[in-house]
This record gives structure tokens, C-alpha cells and sequence, in this order.
């Protein structure tokens, strides 16, 4: 591209005479159409749309920010408290929710692998001879329970990690009976599993045990038909550990050293100073947009109060208030309440939606109909009757910052108006006069512009390379001080595109836009004169300059490929265009070409024939007619 601003210096400067002259020429039309409305790309236009001037009253963010105080440490904790804290409850096992009788005693655990109690085959013998625990409980004393935790813990020992059993067990197997507590401790220790205890001849005899047999050796006095695996072979042991112990491990957790299970672990994060700051800054930003909320709220009733006695006009003189009076009276009310107020100047509401000194241009307004829904600021005024100043709105935004998101919220109202007109002097308007100077400067550097654009087009023309080697080391204006030149593809386009607009409505069909020429990357404000500069003058390989659409940048193009690429091709593709039939997209283009050509027909035979209508002879003929 080469912009035609890069040839614009600073001894271009227009007269009056030249800007007057430029005004008369081009005042009637908007730039890029005649005066009938027609496009023709590259006229300039001086035609005055309607503007709008727009007061209103914002609340900022940062200023009201700093009249909520600051946050006390107090309600930093609470605030962690009830969002980390309470809101985090750790999820215990069922084990770990059982209460622990004493905490210098370890919970007594059954051994694993154990079968329950009810399905242990039970002798006739101890039956009769073993006491029942309501009867022996008071002969049990802590030297029992001592010695009961210290076999169970031997038997977990035995089974998860021994092969052998544990010197411990055999010693409390073969120790004799005292006579303070006569079987007592073995009776109670429980018995592991018959199919998991070594034979009866692996084990010494004894001769109290035949007289009176203790309960702990009385499942090895009946064995099981199958023998113990995990006796058969070393490695045995393993297995049952690898099936069982799975499932055990979720329901038992691992003792500490004191023999108590560990604490419960916990997801509230620690209160540092990162997360002081975060939750001081939370509290700030509700607290601001609290106060927000209701400055923006009395502020609206009493603009809207102000409003009411400004629509009064003459019929109440003593409530009445000029639209000045009520401006002083709005900035006096802003000053005392921390807001600013803020008009903006006379815009076209293009201009207003696309302002970023403006932002009220962007914000949005809650619909009072009963669909509700938002409608932009823009929208409101474009709705409202011109001639109507002073009607109140309240709209708001919302804002991204470091903070994350908040929302802006502004008071408004129409406080100028003017109509579209075409203005007769350069200086009825400030804006007028800056348009005529660009324009002109634009005419200008046009010529000097096309010319570079010509001569880098033969370059590449000359050059057996491709464009961007062809133009590597060539700049904008030719001069050295100026910027290099920059090549790109623009990919596969059509000259025309239609999109489908999408529906609200679920059961409504996808409605087809009316077509539109393409966007094409690397020169997006293509108009008519680039494509058909692209479409029409160019072959393959063909290289040629074309304006934009407002004529401020000349492309230089060279067209890399085409399809259809051959003349085949191109009859093939308009047979089957003309086998289709009737197109909406076509329908659209045609019904526009018919009456630009319909409007033209009847004019050009009207000027033609000199064609006059004849006026009425008399008042008596006028009336009749």
C-alpha cells in the first residue's frame, strides 16, 4: 500500500479562497456520494449530518474509592473466616470420626485379614470353661489391656510384613497361665484366621493345654481342610496382601508414633499477606460500588427533579428552570458530591459510539418496555425527538481493571441539538473547516501518490522474482528517510460475499444478508475501483495500481492465481449460474442497478424534452385542482 498521507508536507497550506472554492463544489453531498444519493468513491463531502451534544455526570471509580475508608484487620479475618475457612470442611474417614476413649492408649484394631467374631467356630470346651467378659471384668486390669494392644499390634506386624511368625507370638503362645490372671490375656488376644495358623505338629505340646486348651490355640487344634497358602511358599504372603490389604488401607489409616491416626489434613489456604491484601482490595471494591450505586441513585432523582421543572416552560414561571440555570445547578451538585460532570461536544452519533473521550457513547441503557432487554445510549438518542432536550437516562458499563471488573454508571441527558444541513461558509463550524483542509491536502499529494504506485507496479513487472523480493529495498516515497514498503497475501477472496444472519427466533430460518463486496486482508477498505481494477483489468501473473475506497491509499497488486483460471472454466461456471435460477443475493444487486437506471431514464427524458409543468391560470383553477 501506498498511503497518499506519506506525501502530504507542510508547506501544503490551503487559502480560504481554495477552501471556500472546495465547499461550494462538494457542500451538498456526504463524501462518497453525489447529491442524488448515488456512491461514487473518492468525492469528497461536506454534507453536515445531525449532532448531538450530551451532558452527563459519572461517578469514577478511583475517586470514589478513596472516600470509603479503609479496611480494619478485624474485617479482614472475619472475611477470611467465613469465605476460606467455614466454607472449607475437610471430609474425614468413617474410622477417623470414632471416638478414642483415652488418648495415652492406642484404639485397639483387629488383626487384618480377620474374619468378624460371629463367624469363628466356637468349641464346646471354652464355651464351658471360658468365662464371659460381664464376669471377668473386673479381674481385667492395665497391665491386660497392655498386653492385648501389644499382641494386636504384633499380629498386624505378622501379617503385613513377616513371612515367620514373630518372635512376640510365639513367646506369648508358650508363656503358662499366672494365677492373678489364670488365661486371661490369651483368651482375649484374638485368634487369627485357622487357615492362616501353621499345623499342630510345627507347634510345641504342652500338657496344660490338653488338660484346659486356651482359646488362642484352640484354632490350631482344627485345622481346615485346605492348608494355608501363604505357609506353602515364601512368597505367598504377598498375595492376600496385594487383594485384601487394598482395601483395608482406605478404611485404616497408618498410627503415628504417639499410636494415634493422623490429623485430618485441610484445603484453607494460609493467611499471608498476599491473601490479606487480596480480600482488603475485595472489601474496597463492594464498598465502592455500594456508594456508587446510591450517590449515582440521589443523583438521578435530582437531575430528574430539575428535569420536570425545565419541561414546565412558561406555564409556571415560579417553578420553572432554564436549561442553564439547571446546569449550574447539576455542576454545583457534582462538585459537593464527588462526581464530575462532563458535555461532550456537538457529534454525530457515529461519532459518539466510536469516542473514546466520551465512554457514556458506549453504555448501555435497561429497557423500561416489558421485554426489557439493553439498548445503547446511541440507540436512545437516535430515537428521541430532536427538537427535545433535558430527558434524563441512567445507563451504565462495565469496565475491566486490575482489580477485575466493575461497573461505571453515568446520568445523562440531551443537551444540544443540531440538524443536518449543508454548510455555506468554511467557518460555520469548526469541524467544517478541518475536513475541508484534509480533503484538500488530500487532492494534493493524490498525484504524486498514483505516480509512485505506477512506478513500483513496473518494477515489479520488470523483476522474474516475486513482489517482495522484487520490492525488498524499495521505501513508500522513494525516499531513503522514508518507511520500507510492505508486501503481503491477501489468501483466496471473491468479489462478492453474503453472510447469514443469525435468528433469535429457533424456528425461524436463517435469513440471507443482502451481498456486499469482500474484505480483503491487507486492504480492507477495498472498494468498487480495486475490484475491478483486480477482476476485470487483470490476467494472471498481472501486475496494476487501484485506489481505496476513499482514494486515500493506492494498492500496487499483482494477481498470483485465479479460479476459474482458463476460458472453459469460466463458461463452465456461467452455465451452471444461469441453470439456477432466481438468486436473493442477485435479486438484491439487479432491484438496485433498476432503480439507480429508473431514476436516471425518467430525468434524463425530462431534461431531454424540456418538460414543464404547467401552473394553475388562476386561483378558481388552483382550487379545483
Amino acid at each position: 500500500s501506498v498511503p497518499v498521507s506519506s506525501f502530504v508536507t507542510d508547506a501544503m497550506q490551503p487559502s480560504d479562497a481554495e477552501l471556500q472554492t472546495l465547499l461550494d463544489q462538494y457542500r451538498q453531498n456526504l463524501p462518497g456520494y453525489t447529491p442524488e444519493g448515488r456512491p461514487e468513491e473518492g468525492r469528497p463531502g461536506f454534507f453536515q449530518l445531525p449532532k448531538f451534544q450530551v451532558a452527563y455526570l459519572e461517578a469514577v471509580f478511583d475517586d470514589i474509592k478513596e472516600t470509603v475508608g479503609e479496611v480494619t484487620e478485624e474485617e479482614i479475618q472475619a472475611r477470611y473466616q467465613e469465605e476460606y475457612v467455614n466454607d472449607v470442611a475437610p471430609e474425614l474417614p468413617e474410622e477417623m470420626k470414632a471416638p478414642i476413649e483415652s488418648p495415652a492408649k492406642p484404639p485397639t484394631l483387629p488383626p487384618l485379614n480377620e474374619e468378624p467374631a460371629t463367624e469363628e467356630p466356637a468349641t464346646e470346651e471354652p464355651k464351658a470353661e471360658e468365662p464371659k467378659a460381664e464376669e471377668a471384668g473386673e479381674s481385667k486390669t492395665e497391665q491386660s489391656d497392655q498386653s492385648l494392644n501389644e499382641a494386636t499390634l504384633s499380629n498386624l506386624q505378622f501379617v503385613a510384613f513377616q513371612d515367620e511368625p514373630a518372635e512376640s507370638d510365639s513367646a506369648a503362645a508358650e508363656e503358662p497361665a499366672t494365677e492373678e490372671s489364670p488365661k486371661e490375656a490369651p483368651a482375649l488376644a484374638a485368634p487369627p484366621k485357622a487357615e492362616e495358623q501353621p499345623k499342630t505338629e510345627e507347634q510345641p505340646a504342652t500338657e496344660e493345654p490338653k488338660e484346659q486348651p486356651e482359646t488362642a490355640k484352640e484354632a490350631p487344634a482344627k485345622p481346615d481342610d485346605k492348608p494355608a497358602p501363604k505357609e506353602e511358599t515364601p512368597e505367598e504372603p504377598a498375595e492376600p496382601n496385594e487383594s485384601e490389604p487394598a482395601k483395608e488401607e482406605t478404611k485404616t489409616p497408618a498410627l503415628g508414633e504417639d499410636g494415634l491416626p493422623p490429623a485430618p489434613t485441610s484445603d484453607v489456604p494460609e493467611l499471608t499477606d498476599e491473601l490479606k491484601e487480596s480480600i482488603r482490595e475485595d472489601i474496597l471494591r463492594e464498598r465502592t460500588q455500594q456508594k456508587i450505586s446510591t450517590l449515582m441513585d440521589e443523583a438521578n432523582g435530582f437531575v430528574a427533579e430539575l428535569a420536570s421543572k425545565y419541561r414546565l416552560g412558561e406555564f409556571e414561571k415560579d417553578e420553572y428552570v432554564s436549561l442553564e440555570d439547571a446546569t449550574a445547578q447539576i455542576k454545583e451538585y457534582a462538585k459537593s458530591h464527588n462526581l464530575e460532570y462532563i458535555e461532550t461536544l456537538y457529534l454525530t452519533l457515529t461519532e459518539l459510539r466510536s469516542s473514546e473521550d466520551y465512554p457514556v457513547g458506549s453504555a448501555f441503557v435497561m429497557s423500561s418496555s416489558n421485554s426489557g432487554g439493553l439498548r445503547s445510549v446511541v440507540d436512545v438518542l437516535q430515537e428521541s425527538i430532536p427538537s427535545i432536550l433535558f430527558n434524563v437516562g441512567s445507563a451504565f458499563r462495565f469496565d475491566q481493571s486490575e482489580f477485575g471488573m466493575s461497573q461505571s454508571r453515568y446520568i445523562f441527558w440531551k443537551s444540544g441539538y443540531k440538524q443536518a444541513y449543508a454548510p455555506k461558509t468554511i467557518d460555520d463550524e469548526k469541524s467544517v473547516r478541518q475536513q475541508l483542509v484534509k480533503a484538500w491536502k488530500q487532492q494534493q499529494a493524490d498525484e504524486a501518490a498514483k505516480a509512485r504506485a505506477e512506478a513500483l507496479a513496473k518494477l515489479v513487472e520488470k523483476s522474474d522474482k516475486p513482489m517482495g523480493e522484487a520490492l525488498t529495498d524499495e521505501t513508500v516515497t522513494g525516499n531513503p528517510e522514508s518507511l520500507f514498503l510492505t508486501v503481503s497475501e491477501t489468501g483466496e477472496f471473491t468479489m462478492m460475499t453474503s453472510g447469514a444472519a443469525p435468528s433469535t427466533n429457533p424456528f425461524q430460518q436463517q435469513q440471507q444478508s443482502p451481498p456486499r463486496y469482500s474484505t480483503v486482508a491487507g486492504a480492507e477498505d477495498a472498494g468498487e475501483r480495486f475490484f475491478k481494477t483486480v477482476f476485470d483489468e487483470l490476467d494472471v501473473e498481472g501486475t496494476g495500481v487501484a485506489p481505496n475506497r476513499d482514494g486515500s491509499v493506492y494498492y500496487v497488486v499483482r494477481i498470483k492465481d485465479r479460479s476459474p483460471s482458463s476460458k472453459d472454466q469460466l463458461d463452465e461456471m456461467r452455465s451452471n449460474f444461469l441453470n439456477q435460477g432466481w438468486q436473493a443475493p442477485y435479486y438484491y444487486l439487479g432491484n438496485g442497478l433498476l432503480s439507480q437506471y429508473s431514476g436516471d431514464w425518467r430525468r434524463e427524458l425530462m431534461d431531454k424534452y424540456a418538460v414543464q409543468f404547467a401552473t394553475p391560470a388562476n386561483e378558481e383553477q388552483a382550487d379545483e385542482g
